[in-house]
């Protein structure tokens, strides 16, 4: 679906989250471990499913 874009902020924004957390130097070790420590990571990748689940199962 065309939809489908309004989920590029989430994901431009997680992005941009994980590579700040690279050049603070408090993450890039663990990837996963980093997705779920960060509660900005966590409540961006909570929304973007939602988002996306809303978009595919309600197209206007």
């Amino acid at each position: 679906t065309t939809n489908l874009i309004y989920t590029v902020p989430f994901v431009v924004y997680g992005i941009f989250r994980y590579l700040f957390l690279l050049h603070r130097g408090t993450g890039g070790n663990d990837t996963a471990r980093d997705m779920l420590r960060d509660p900005h990571l966590l409540i961006t990748g909570l929304l973007w499913l939602m988002v996306t689940i809303g978009v595919i199962a309600w197209p206007v």
